[in-house]
């Protein structure tokens, strides 16, 4: 991998690591966008980029305690670094993997979503 993708995947990580907090994700959607546009692993920044996005969306312009804000980001960013580090290492980026974060995606928004909800 060139050494500037490996920046930019390192910037990502260090976005990941920093928080998912409303600016932070605008900044890691529009990296996602880009590094799926500048790698071979465009499906693998699509899907991440998409993951940002919908946790954007539902922060944006909304106060989230920090039990929900929990709810909403807890255990995603583990999956997500195990992603990176595959593609910081030039390996396959499996179904598996990409299933595995999004399956805690739909399940942090369905949790934060019926806490909303109030059931």
């Amino acid at each position: 991998m060139p050494n500037h993708i490996n920046q930019r995947i390192a910037f990502l990580r260090k976005l990941v690591k920093a928080g998912f907090h409303e600016e932070n994700l605008d900044k890691m959607v529009v990296e996602c966008g880009s590094l799926a546009q500048d790698t071979s692993y465009v499906l693998t920044f699509f899907v991440l980029k998409h993951l940002f996005a919908e946790i954007s969306a539902v922060l944006e312009g909304e106060a989230v305690n920090l039990e929900r804000f929990k709810a909403l980001t807890s255990e995603i960013g583990e999956p997500i670094d195990v992603i990176l580090d595959k593609v910081i290492n030039n390996e396959e980026v499996r179904f598996n993997d990409l299933e595995s974060v999004v399956r805690v995606q739909i399940h942090n928004l369905n949790v934060f979503r019926s806490d909303r909800q109030g059931f």
